[in-house]
């Protein structure tokens, strides 16, 4: 009898609470049932959940949904690029990471005042025994690893522009001075979202990219 009475409740409560507290449900049960298969789910302008460990070399299985409005997700550095993700619907997508480090996700689908900020990370840790070399990263990765984090969810993964402008051809005082001061939609970025050095490697980053024609 006490069995039957849980029961009920959890019914009760999937009922009363809705969509919400199942996509809750399900992602604990895939997390449970499935070591390397993940649920991230685009809600209220964020990713749930927003950072995800896994293992070098091992095959890892993403399960994307929405619970609100469409959402877009890439994920450049895995060549991972889904321009749909919709309420109720499930896109389900494969990689494997060769190597270890910090691989960030944005949404690509202007989805709310806090698209520009829809952004997460999945962290690859190293395989057990293999060996690395603790070389730190250079002044393009690094440049590359804050415009991901920054500015690819409007700019593109490549700066040729999405929901924002192009970056491509403007001069690294521009793009500095647009960056700490912008005009238009686009937030400020204060030396506490993006240190000087940072800024920096940034701009640097940027004017690698390429010329505009």
């Amino acid at each position: 009898m006490r069995r039957l009475e849980v029961m009920a409740i959890i019914i009760v409560a999937v009922i009363v609470l809705g969509t919400p507290a199942a996509v809750f449900g399900y992602q604990s049960f895939l997390r449970s049932q499935t070591p390397n298969e993940y649920t991230i789910v685009g809600r209220d302008g964020a990713w749930d959940p927003s950072s995800i460990h896994v293992k070098q070399g091992e095959k890892v299985t993403l399960r994307l949904t929405s619970d609100d409005v469409a959402h877009g997700l890439s994920i450049p550095d895995l060549n991972i690029d889904v321009q749909e993700i919709y309420p109720g619907k499930w896109v389900e997508v494969q990689f494997t990471a060769d190597k270890p480090g910090i691989y960030a996700f944005f949404c690509t689908v202007l989805c709310s005042p806090q698209h520009g900020v829809m952004q997460g990370q999945i962290i690859v840790d190293g395989a057990a025994g293999a060996s690395e070399a603790a070389t730190a990263p250079d002044a393009t990765d690094a440049g590359k690893a804050v415009y991901q984090s920054k500015c690819a969810a409007c700019h593109g993964p490549t700066g040729q522009g999405a929901v924002g402008p192009s970056l491509i051809g403007l001069s690294t005082e521009h793009l500095a001075t647009r960056v700490r001061s912008p005009k238009g939609a686009m937030p400020p970025f204060p030396t506490s979202a993006i240190s000087d050095s940072d800024l920096q490697k940034l701009v640097n980053y940027i004017g690698s990219l390429g010329t505009s024609r």
